[in-house]
């Protein structure tokens, strides 16, 4: 790979993180200096933490901090390095390479002409589905597909229960759902407490996380459900933030609410359900949420995903197969087989089924399939 610069292409929850880990660690012992960048301070602890587990000491570069400049291996952040001196590198790992064509990651890449990159990313992909040809790298590596980790036991298959919602007021700016209408639809007294009412059916007391469509609707979303709920957005002091999570993660508090926090660079293995309460015209925000489900913890029951968004009808199930490109926009592969839906159960069924294969209802090919149901119920999709 020194000679090219690939991105590694792996589900959330695959263990992108301890791939680079070995890479690193072999590097080093051949004796090779690496920069390892991210974008937020959990995946920079995370990098810093996974590498000392494997045996690698490195400097840690951010807002107000520089450990240990003097080792070969530096993890720093990409918003604090850009206005440093660029320390030596021979191999530059980029996680979250999804990121890779904001300017303040091309300026850093530039400084390493000579150097090995490799990005690492389940998304491989910009907003508008497009490749990311143009910033660097040249080829995509996928190591594993969604299906293949759930047959190996490395990922858990969720169910899912979706619920409608009427999106027709809400324009499209640069590619994605107008912030300030989509606030706007999806925050009403009525479809907040539907979000009550359904994790009460379908999810009560298991550790959750609801994505919200803005720093109010997670509010009031978490004010709905009462003690047993906390809000974080981005203004969240960190150690507020922290204390919140960790609560979350010892059952102090059954739901964390939140707005543009928790779908990169934070996992909770053991967290079982996931409330999707934020549309969302991108297919990398929907998988970067939703996949990080998936991780399997001990005693952990199959998650539940509980759509009140939309995001499910939109882009498809998460352990969808994805042809990706660096120049192409992506398409799902030719192998997934068309689905039905059951009348009795609302469970996915194969096209080709003659009866359900949940409840055993037979399908009667004259009948259109149902294509909304009420707010009031979510159907198991």
């Amino acid at each position: 790979c020194w000679k090219e610069r690939p991105i590694l292409c792996a589900p959330t929850g695959s263990g992108k993180t301890t791939v680079a880990a070995h890479m690193i660690h072999s590097a080093t012992v051949n004796g090779k200096r690496v920069l390892f960048l991210a974008h937020r301070k959990e995946l920079i602890q995370q990098a810093h933490d996974r590498l000392w587990e494997h045996g690698v000491d490195s400097g840690v570069i951010m807002a107000g901090l520089q450990t240990a400049p003097m080792l070969s291996v530096q993890v720093a952040s990409v918003q604090t390095l850009v206005r440093r001196q660029p320390p030596p590198a021979d191999l530059v790992i980029v996680d979250e390479a999804h990121h890779a064509r904001a300017s303040t990651y091309e300026k850093i890449l530039a400084w390493y002409p000579d150097a090995a990159w490799i990005g690492l990313t389940a998304t491989p992909f910009r907003l508008d589905g497009k490749g990311l040809g143009g910033c660097g790298f040249n080829r995509i590596v996928t190591v594993a597909s969604p299906s293949e980790l759930i047959r190996r036991g490395h990922l858990l298959e969720p169910r899912y229960f979706v619920s409608p919602v009427n999106l027709s007021a809400v324009s499209t700016v640069a590619g994605e759902f107008h912030q300030g209408q989509l606030a706007e639809t999806m925050d009403t007294g009525e479809l907040v407490g539907n979000i009550v009412d359904q994790w009460n059916l379908h999810a009560s007391g298991r550790r959750t996380v609801c994505f919200a469509s803005s720093v109010q609707h997670s509010m009031n979303i978490a004010m709905r459900f009462g003690d047993s709920a906390a809000h974080i957005d981005g203004e969240t002091p960190m150690f507020e933030r922290d204390r919140i999570l960790a609560q979350l993660r010892e059952g102090a508090v059954k739901i964390v609410t939140n707005y543009g926090i928790l779908t990169e660079g934070w996992d909770l293995p053991s967290a079982a359900v996931w409330v999707l309460a934020r549309p969302t015209k991108s297919l990398g925000l929907y998988l970067q949420m939703v996949g990080r489900i998936m991780r399997p913890a001990s005693g952990k029951e199959q998650p539940l995903v509980l759509d009140h968004a939309g995001c499910i009808e939109m882009h498809g199930l998460p352990t969808d197969e994805i042809e990706y490109s660096l120049t192409d926009k992506i398409k799902k592969s030719a192998n997934i087989e068309p689905i039905k839906y059951c009348k009795a159960c609302f469970a996915v069924n194969k096209a080709s089924a003659k009866v359900c294969a949940f409840c055993g209802a037979e399908f009667i090919a004259e009948e259109r399939e149902q294509k909304q149901e009420s707010n009031a119920q979510l159907a198991e999709y």
